[in-house]
């Protein structure tokens, strides 16, 4: 709760009007129970922004876990009770990891809206049980999100779905 709780004062010390309106909910993006518990405590939710993730040094599977999997255990808890939109924080990474890619029915794989989570998922299961030498693991992380996010844009078109990049940032 501590970095938390510090971003929340920090929030309205810079806007006081916002009191009231903002509150802390904590959850771990890699937990079923606690993103479920977490969906229980909210009404509606104007927006959601799935920020949670890793970066580098860990395994694909590792890697995956938050970036993809967390992201969309977020989504579909939150999804319901969402008024507005959703904004995955992506990276450039995925858009490196992409071009990277040698054979050009991967690039389409990774880039075409009409990959489905299924198919995208098993993709990621051949990926997770391999070893990460070259270090795409991030990389690939968000380019998997950036499918998610297509595949829920589709799904949902009457709400602002996006992925944006902040640009580089030292987590």
């Amino acid at each position: 709760a501590g970095r938390g709780a510090a971003a929340v004062a920090d929030i309205l010390a810079a806007h006081p009007e916002a009191e009231g309106r903002l509150e802390l909910l904590e959850l771990d993006t890699e937990s079923d129970q606690s993103v479920k518990a977490a969906a229980e405590k909210v009404d509606s939710l104007w927006g959601l922004c799935n920020n949670a993730g890793v970066g580098f040094g860990r395994s694909i599977k590792d890697t995956l876990a938050p970036n993809y999997y967390g992201s969309k255990r977020v989504c579909e808890a939150f999804l319901p009770k969402i008024e507005s939109r959703i904004c995955n924080i992506g990276s450039a990474s995925a858009p490196n990891f992409v071009s990277s890619l040698g054979d050009p029915s991967l690039k389409a794989f990774f880039t075409s809206s009409s990959t489905t989570l299924a198919d995208l998922e098993k993709k990621l299961d051949e990926y997770s049980n391999a070893p990460d030498y070259e270090g795409v693991a991030y990389g690939l992380s968000k380019a998997s999100l950036h499918v998610l996010t297509m595949q829920l844009q589709k799904a949902h078109p009457s709400l602002h779905i996006n992925t944006c990049s902040p640009g580089y940032v030292l987590t």
